[in-house]
């Protein structure tokens, strides 16, 4: 796109959002603390990302639309291969209360948090499903230090992409 006013194009805003789980706050400085640093401590500093991929089964514009085939694959199929494929995730889960989207999910490689139904409402916000999911692996002792926030329906995202996001 371009921005009128100075007639420079800009880069579209990307699909996905980068939190801090302590705060559950948008994290735009945490790449430039690994500028100059060994393959070693970029790996300590990138210890404890996570993807969340919120999927529920009730859709209403496109029913099922979640496990829906592209090219013969699920949908949701080609957001968990990006994720896995990045170099700084280290686990993929999905968000999901629907046995299906888990089913699929589990066989293309994630990991499941069981959703609640009153968070798989048309009107559920997306920061109750994602506090909800870390609050999960925080009662299990588990370590988030990131999350990284994948929509199902953004097929066409890249683990090049994600990486340099993070």
């Amino acid at each position: 796109r371009s921005n009128p006013q100075t007639n420079k194009k800009r880069k579209l805003q990307p699909k996905w959002i980068i939190f801090q789980t302590k705060y559950i706050k948008t994290n735009c400085q945490y790449s430039g603390k690994l500028k100059n640093k060994s393959s070693e401590e970029v790996k300590l500093l990138m210890k404890g990302i996570i993807a969340i991929i919120p999927a529920r089964g009730g859709s209403k514009g496109i029913p099922r639309k979640n496990i829906k085939l592209l090219n013969g694959k699920p949908l949701i199929s080609y957001t968990i291969a990006a994720a896995k494929q990045s170099k700084h995730i280290d686990r993929v889960i999905v968000s999901t209360e629907d046995s299906e989207i888990k089913e699929v999910s589990i066989t293309h490689g994630a990991e499941i948090i069981e959703r609640p139904d009153e968070l798989a409402q048309d009107k559920s916000p997306t920061l109750s499903v994602l506090q909800h999911t870390i609050k999960t692996l925080q009662d299990n002792n588990e370590k988030v230090k990131l999350i990284v926030l994948l929509q199902s329906t953004a097929q066409f995202q890249k683990a090049k992409e994600i990486d340099e996001a993070i």
